[in-house]
């Protein structure tokens, strides 16, 4: 099955039920499977369509691209920043790799200068066009929001992929819009992320993942001598 209609959600709760539906519904042949460590949530899932597995989101997704020949359309449903947790886990020394990375916040100096703007504290950057609640069924146009009619003149991961702070190197995954209101990336897009950032020169990353309008973004420290 080509990766336009395999899809891997990772989370069975509000919303990564909702992602199933909304993918069913736009690709009725789609085959889907869902993780969650919670049996009881995983027991939502009805439609013969989807494959459901106990388990963790992030060590399914790390055995899923290590192990699988087939691409896959990923779906965070987690309450975690995904892209940037698997590779963190594959730079912190864990695995073989070239450069070892520590989790840092992202410099609060940073300001996009966009409406929304929060920090967590733990450092995570959230970030949007938006500073109001968007329609589930937002259609992401290129170029103006359909709520507001007002334009844009780039996509928010373009700005994002033109940082430069204090040596830091910007990197973004897009996030593709699958179904009304519901963003992915494939397990290829992981690969080649992987490859990007633990090549690049610098001591410093931010990481992000981003659709047109919202982002959310981490901060990455590599040790000396890798």
């Amino acid at each position: 099955m080509s990766v336009e209609h395999a899809y891997l959600v990772l989370g069975c709760g509000y919303f990564g039920l909702k992602a199933v539906d909304a993918l069913i519904k736009e690709h009725p042949s789609a085959k889907i499977t869902v993780v969650d460590k919670n049996p009881r949530k995983l027991g939502n899932v009805s439609s013969t369509n989807c494959r459901a597995c106990e388990g963790d989101a992030l060590e399914y997704l790390d055995r899923t691209v290590n192990g699988s020949s087939m691409a896959l359309w990923v779906v965070p449903a987690v309450p975690i920043h995904l892209a940037y947790e698997w590779l963190l886990n594959r730079l912190s020394g864990k695995t073989t790799v070239k450069r070892r990375a520590k989790r840092i916040p992202v410099p609060v100096g940073l300001d996009l200068g966009l409406p929304f703007q929060v920090r967590s504290e733990q450092g995570t950057l959230y970030c949007s066009y938006a500073d109001f609640g968007c329609p589930d069924d937002c259609p992401e146009p290129l170029g103006y929001c359909t709520v507001t009619g007002m334009t844009r003149e780039k996509p928010l991961y373009e700005v994002l992929e033109g940082i430069e702070y204090n040596g830091y190197r910007s990197f973004v995954i897009r996030s593709r819009q699958l179904a009304p209101g519901v963003g992915g990336y494939t397990t290829g897009d992981l690969v080649a992320l992987f490859e990007r950032v633990s090549s690049a020169p610098g001591q410093g990353a931010l990481l992000s993942t981003s659709c047109r309008c919202h982002a959310v973004m981490d901060g990455l420290h590599f040790d000396e001598g890798y």
